[in-house]
């Protein structure tokens, strides 16, 4: 379900308009959302998935700029923030090598909120979310028993561990 902050959604930009499949970006075409202000849309993912990047389609009729500084969030996390390009009637914001949550939040603390259309990517595998900032891998390798060990920052994806010389040394971006 995706819904914007509950005094907004003016003009009849209703929050489902930005997840219906339509990429016309013409208000006219009642496909786009609408803010009465500053505000913010978000999609509930129903379950933690690891999210690698999420595209925006704005508006091409009217006010595109309104989208410069905007903010999106993976949870609670910031994924990035959209730099308007007059050239640019979509966006594609890439989240590192992932990030996990359980929704994604679009915010614009200047101006009016327009968004013609939101997809978010990722591999669609929910995710085991841990408490612990600490995660246990595979073992390193057949002939080395010792489990890997990740301590890494909460809300980010671990991308491998190896173990050296008997060592365990950490690549990571973390983990949730």
């Amino acid at each position: 379900s995706s819904g914007i902050n509950a005094e907004y959604g003016g003009w009849g930009g209703v929050s489902s308009r930005a997840v219906d499949g339509k990429e016309s970006g013409r208000y006219s075409s009642n496909t786009c959302t609408h803010t009465n202000g500053p505000g913010w849309w978000s999609v509930d993912l129903g379950d933690n998935y690891v999210v690698e990047k999420i595209w925006i389609r704005n508006r091409v009729d009217c006010c595109s700029e309104r989208l410069d500084g905007v903010q999106v969030y993976v949870g609670d996390i910031l994924c990035g923030t959209i730099e308007y390009n007059p050239l640019k009637y979509s966006y594609e914001l890439a989240c590192g090598e992932g990030l996990v949550g359980d929704s994604v939040k679009i915010a614009n603390n200047k101006t009016h909120l327009t968004l013609c259309e939101v997809k978010v990517y990722g591999n669609g595998t929910p995710v085991v979310v841990s408490t612990d900032k600490e995660v246990v891998g595979n073992k390193s390798s057949t002939a080395d028993d010792a489990q890997s060990l990740a301590t890494c920052p909460m809300g980010y994806v671990v991308t491998y561990c190896e173990a050296q010389s008997g060592l365990v040394h950490t690549k990571c971006d973390g983990a949730f």
